[in-house]
């Protein structure tokens, strides 16, 4: 992932280029292949570039055009290239030469502001208009690539990371509470704020344009839960998708370096690692593959993680250089404080020391992008939002045959699944959502997670946030939009790219296209849950592709035992010092007593308290944090 940053004075006054130059040095571990810098009076932009693309070993950022005096700097990957050099009017020649940069600015030239709804990829890119003494500002479409600011009457000022903003003495280095409630809460629903004060991101589908004295921003995308696919069979739905997926795929393996891919053994990472198989293939080149193994847990547990027959059965199809690692043998915390230092801000990420070792596996081998899996469950749709539409429509022998289906491949009684998806959801929890209003108004925080201290939380607002929400009644598309584009997805995305940035790699992450995700959300319900299937569509795409025994799996491997084993094994002294000796600000935010009591718990059965093990990781996070820097608290 590359860097960029930039200042634009709003006073009229110059830019220092002592405190420009100390933005450019934080971000440079992005850049590890040059860097550009672009000045006038009042701004400043940057570039720390990493090559990724064949093309982008042609780039030059910032980029300028003498024509009309536009000035671009991006952290960009354009999927779109061919439709986008048609609809441009760009010539042929030299298309392998033609970096992203080049097709950003084209468009905006052609369509100015409303340029984004026309790009499909991963960006974030800033366009300094001298004729209009504007900065514009745009990020894709769920926020793959980072995007920070602040904002004064006097400065406007951007990173690809937040400390390149702590370059500016103006920008000031204080902790925001309220969002150290909502994560102990485990609340991620907010694009828009970061742990610090008047330090934002700039929302996915989002543009910004400023002026010495005016700013607007734009949502330029949202998937629309209304629309429609042309009625087809089931056959014509998943050809369709497979066109869609491989398109998805091809695009994220233009590469200048060998490619990797994670594989889990599930039915979303095989999808991605098979279709790309088969693609290099044609080029005659094989995809490395990056599994974690847990073969030292104690029998109980790795039956329910061990995905290795799975892997082995992708591996055996051939095509594949495979990187197994002990994931059993990796500490979950032990680079906690680096972690930390490359996101600036906590993050909730329990198993991301199992990704982190698999890009120094990569890098090791040369690789410099990383495809993955990456939440296609959310994307394409479980789907069981279809039991909602039986039930409204009175197909009530549909729905028990639905029912009756699913509890077979889940291995679960009918009774008992009938209970979840059916008279919960429509009958007992709008009773229950009734109630936990009426408490909410009247006891505010009583749902707050136990080890919130409940005055810490009622302060700084929580108790607004945790408001009850029920589903139950909303149409099926509405819930799939909801969860296409939850900020949950946005979260990921970015704690994943930043923590890459070490070795020099990029993710990307094909489940995500535009593209896909459309088409995902305008499928009929049926498309999505059939014969008790989840996922149907991306199962029946996948014949000939992937090895029936992950084609048609029902389960899936449950990463949380490995986690709680790691903690209490490696980590068992530094959760005891953090419980027993909290600094005072982690005193007055949570409940001791509470985290003293699911500390005990978790040591003597972490598995039988793996809950308990979420709250003691999200205390240990912000502990370790603030222990990390110096920070500012207060109103």
């Amino acid at each position: 992932m590359s860097g960029i940053c930039g200042i634009f004075r709003r006073d009229g006054y110059s830019v220092d280029p002592g405190q420009f130059d100390g933005m450019m040095a934080a971000l440079r571990r992005r850049g590890p292949d040059g860097e550009g810098v672009w000045r006038n009076e009042a701004v400043a932009l940057g570039s720390q570039l990493l090559y990724s693309t064949p093309e982008s070993k042609f780039e030059n950022l910032p980029l300028i055009d003498r024509e009309t005096g536009l000035v671009l700097c991006c952290d960009a990957r354009i999927d779109n290239r061919v439709d986008l050099r048609r609809e441009l009017g760009l010539s042929n020649s030299n298309q392998g030469q033609t970096p992203d940069s080049h097709f950003i600015l084209a468009a905006f030239k052609k369509w100015g502001e409303n340029c984004p709804r026309h790009l499909i990829g991963d960006y974030a890119f800033v366009i300094w208009d001298n004729a209009q003494q504007q900065l514009f500002c745009a990020r894709d479409h769920l926020g793959a690539r980072p995007f920070y600011y602040f904002l004064s009457e006097n400065i406007f000022a951007f990173a690809s990371e937040i400390k390149a903003l702590f370059a500016i003495p103006q920008v000031p280095k204080r902790i925001k509470e309220a969002a150290v409630a909502d994560f102990l809460q485990r609340i991620t629903d907010n694009t828009h704020e970061t742990f610090y004060r008047d330090i934002y991101r700039l929302n996915p589908a989002t543009t910004l344009s400023i002026q010495s004295e005016r700013l607007s921003t734009q949502k330029y995308w949202q998937p629309d839960p209304t629309r429609r696919l042309p009625k087809a069979t089931s056959e014509e739905y998943a050809e369709e998708f497979l066109k869609l997926f491989t398109e998805a795929v091809r695009c994220r393996l233009r590469s200048a370096y060998p490619v990797g891919c994670t594989l889990s053994g599930g039915l979303d990472s095989s999808s991605v690692a098979c279709v790309a198989r088969n693609i290099l293939a044609e080029r005659g080149e094989k995809l490395h593959t990056f599994s974690a193994e847990f073969s030292g847990l104690p029998e109980s547990d790795l039956s329910k993680i061990d995905e290795r027959c799975h892997q082995q059965a992708v591996i055996d199809q051939g095509g594949f250089f495979h990187h197994p690692y002990r994931g059993d043998l990796l500490s979950p915390l032990q680079r906690l404080p680096q972690y930390l230092e490359l996101m600036d801000e906590p993050f909730f990420g329990p198993n991301i020391h199992l990704g982190d070792e698999a890009n120094r596996l990569a890098r090791e081998q040369g690789i410099r992008i990383m495809l993955d899996g990456m939440d296609g469950d959310t994307i394409v749709s479980h789907g069981y939002e279809r039991l909602n539409s039986l039930m409204y429509s009175g197909q009530w022998w549909r729905l028990i045959q639905e029912v009756t289906q699913i509890a077979k491949r889940l291995g679960v009684s009918r009774k008992r699944l009938f209970k979840t998806l059916v008279l919960r959801p429509y009958f007992r929890e709008p009773v229950a959502h009734i109630y936990r209003q009426i408490k909410s108004t009247f006891r505010p925080g009583w749902n707050f997670e136990p080890i919130v201290d409940p005055d810490f939380g009622r302060k700084w607002g929580l108790h607004l946030r945790t408001r009850p929400q029920l589903d139950s009644f909303k149409r099926p598309a509405s819930i799939h939009v909801r969860y296409q584009v939850s900020p949950m997805q946005t979260t990921a995305l970015e704690m994943v790219s930043c923590l890459a940035t070490p070795f020099h790699i990029e993710p990307r992450s094909p489940f995500y296209d535009r593209r896909l995700m459309e088409f995902c959300l305008a499928l009929p319900a049926e498309e999505k849950l059939q014969d008790g299937w989840s996922r149907f569509v991306l199962r029946r795409s996948m014949e000939n592709v992937l090895p029936k025994s992950i084609q048609w799996r029902s389960d899936k491997g449950d990463l949380s035992f490995g986690f709680a084993r790691g903690l209490r094994s490696f980590h068992q002294g530094e959760l005891e010092k953090m419980v027993n000796n909290p600094n005072s600000f982690m005193a007055g935010a949570i409940q001791r007593k509470v985290l003293e009591d699911d500390l005990a718990e978790f040591l003597a059965d972490p598995i039988a308290k793996a809950d308990n093990s979420l709250d003691l990781y999200c205390a240990f996070v912000i502990h370790s944090w603030l222990k990390g820097c110096k920070l500012l608290t207060g109103q």
